[in-house]
């Protein structure tokens, strides 16, 4: 087996082999929504994934997959920009509605 696990204040995370920056995405309730920057990433039944390669000390943007929100779903803002430093883990929220 081979991957991450970031333990963070809202739980435990798995995702893909992470270089030495990434970004732990926190998208409370939108469950299996992709990341347009990597198809193969999406959030878990919680709403969080690891985005495992940001490039230090540049603007990176993450942006999730509107096409793949359920029906229930909004979301306000789909962008999000971090400069992280060499080596951080970056936590990058979005605030997302449940609902009908």
């Amino acid at each position: 087996m081979s991957g991450t696990i970031i333990a963070h204040a809202d739980g435990i995370t798995l995702g893909q082999e992470m270089s030495d920056t990434a970004a732990l995405i926190k998208a409370p309730g939108l469950s299996d929504v992709r990341i347009e920057n990597d198809q193969t990433i999406e959030t878990d039944f919680r709403g969080y994934a690891i985005y495992p390669y940001l490039s230090p000390y540049r603007r990176n943007t993450l942006t999730l997959d509107s096409t793949t929100l359920g029906e229930e779903m909004e979301l306000p803002e789909t962008s999000k920009k971090s400069v992280p430093t060499r080596g951080a883990i970056t936590r990058i929220s979005f605030n997302g509605n449940i609902g009908r």
